[in-house]
């Protein structure tokens, strides 16, 4: 989440830790808190600034230094994830 604290929240929602918080009580309230353990820091990171932050693939490609591509799976490898029982 370093990464992360160096940058604005796109939305103006307020600060990054906030969405994070956000974040995880949606994933606790529909019971995907176990789930949501299992993801890297990078996959948290990405899945919120995708979904919360409203960044695209690129964007966020150019934040961590790697490819798109890199970016797109990841994000849906921690999706999968979140998906599992």
């Amino acid at each position: 989440m370093g990464l992360l604290r160096r940058f604005t929240s796109r939305n103006d929602r307020g600060e990054m830790k906030k969405c994070m918080d956000k974040l995880e009580n949606i994933l606790i309230n529909v019971e995907l808190g176990k789930c949501y353990e299992r993801l890297t820091i990078r996959e948290r990171n990405i899945i919120s600034l995708y979904y919360l932050e409203g960044y695209k693939d690129e964007e966020i490609a150019k934040l961590y230094g790697i490819t798109q591509q890199v970016i797109n799976r990841l994000r849906k490898k921690g999706m999968k994830k979140l998906k599992k029982n």
